[in-house]
């Protein structure tokens, strides 16, 4: 179940992902959130921001194009959401974890 939620580049609704398991959405929500320490929500919200950080430092993609490809609605939903994580934005994130010119 957390492969297909870690795949998905758009969250996927618990109802599809209870459909798939053959179980009730309310039974999967607590079964997950029991094995895992976390709802189904916060374990998705972290794999799509750990997907931004990544690009954020491997590649030049607009802010906005990495938001959009990462399910958010928009860049500024992207920035609340990452710097209520990361404790920064995505802008002092990407200049502060990149190497400087040459060294990459």
């Amino acid at each position: 179940m957390r492969e297909r939620i870690s795949d998905e580049p758009r969250p996927a609704a618990i109802a599809d992902l209870a459909a798939l398991a053959q179980v009730n959405p309310a039974y999967l929500a607590r079964c997950f959130r029991r094995c895992y320490g976390q709802s189904i929500g916060q374990y998705a919200r972290r794999v799509r921001l750990e997907c931004v950080a990544r690009k954020l430092t491997e590649t030049r993609e607009p802010l906005s194009a990495i938001a959009l490809g990462a399910g958010f609605a928009d860049q500024s939903h992207l920035t609340r959401t990452f710097r209520a994580h990361w404790g920064v934005t995505p802008r002092q994130y990407r200049l502060g974890t990149r190497s400087p010119p040459g060294i990459e």
